[in-house]
């Protein structure tokens, strides 16, 4: 993810396509809108990206996470359920 991130960067850095990958659908807004803030963020993302596309990939195992916990508790609480009738 961080290869493609960073592909964007170096295609579409300067309309904010890294931005919008990255989840950071508001940053790649305005970054769209004032071009790129004239070239200057994309020096600041050149940087920045690596560290928001980690945190983008443990917000997305940490749900992935959750969501596996909760599914495996509905079927425990399933089987419990029907060995009782």
């Amino acid at each position: 993810m961080k290869r493609n991130c960073l592909c964007l960067w170096w295609i579409t850095g300067v309309w904010g396509g890294h931005r919008f990958y990255a989840g950071d659908t508001g940053m790649g807004i305005g970054m769209l809108l004032t071009f790129d803030g004239l070239g200057i963020w994309s020096l600041f993302a050149g940087f920045a990206i690596g560290k928001a596309i980690d945190r983008k990939n443990d917000t997305m195992e940490m749900e992935v996470m959750c969501y596996n916990k909760q599914e495996t508790t509905a079927q425990k609480q399933n089987l419990l359920f029907k060995n009782r009738i």
